[in-house]
């Protein structure tokens, strides 16, 4: 596995790391990515710092979505987890956080060629799963696929833009008319993406 992240925290002077955070071990051959719960600071709690310091285990794989693609096309992705929407499973040491339990654990075969995407509500809430393919595609077609921080660097630059559109029908647009939210362009979150080439 080669593997490479970019990451783009939204602007917050008091948090100018953002709250997001991933990891990748060549070692073990595992990455992960962890996004802080933003009402944490009313308690007190600098969840950046929190996600940052979770991340430093490598045994742990906390993620909020992973996405495998075979020849192009997305072959596996994981459900929204999330105990409501826009509510995602909370892991911490509070009465009120999810068990890990509630986790997904998930196995899915890969072979040499496949590429997998992890990433943030900051990625899925704006890219739509064919934008995606489209960007994996481009990237694997050129020398990017040497260099996955590079495919990473373009997939969160994409994601950006679409979370500063006030008009495109985003993941997050389409999630909040499920829940009787109108709402029109991207969800400004921090941005974190990594990527996998299996070899």
């Amino acid at each position: 596995m080669v593997a490479g992240s970019f990451y783009i925290p939204k602007v917050n002077d008091e948090k100018p790391l953002g709250e997001d955070a991933s990891f990748i071990c060549v070692k073990e051959q595992t990455i992960g990515v962890a996004d802080g719960v933003g009402g944490w600071a009313k308690k007190g709690i600098d969840s950046g710092v929190y996600s940052r310091e979770l991340m430093k285990t490598p045994n742990l794989q906390f993620k909020i979505m992973i996405i495998v693609l075979l020849d192009g096309l997305i072959v596996y992705k994981s459900e929204i987890q999330q105990s409501r929407f826009n509510c995602p499973y909370q892991l911490g040491n509070a009465s009120s956080s999810d068990d890990p339990s509630v986790a997904e654990k998930i196995s899915v075969p890969v072979v040499a060629g496949d590429v997998i995407v992890l990433g943030t509500d900051g990625l899925f809430g704006n890219v739509h799963d064919f934008e995606l393919e489209m960007l994996v595609n481009s990237g694997v077609d050129s020398l990017e696929s040497d260099v996955p921080e590079i495919l990473a660097w373009r997939i969160a630059l994409y994601a950006l833009d679409n979370a500063k559109s006030t008009e495109l029908y985003t993941p997050f647009s389409r999630e909040c008319s499920k829940v009787g939210i109108e709402h029109h362009g991207g969800k400004y979150d921090d941005i974190t993406v990594v990527v996998a080439n299996i070899c």
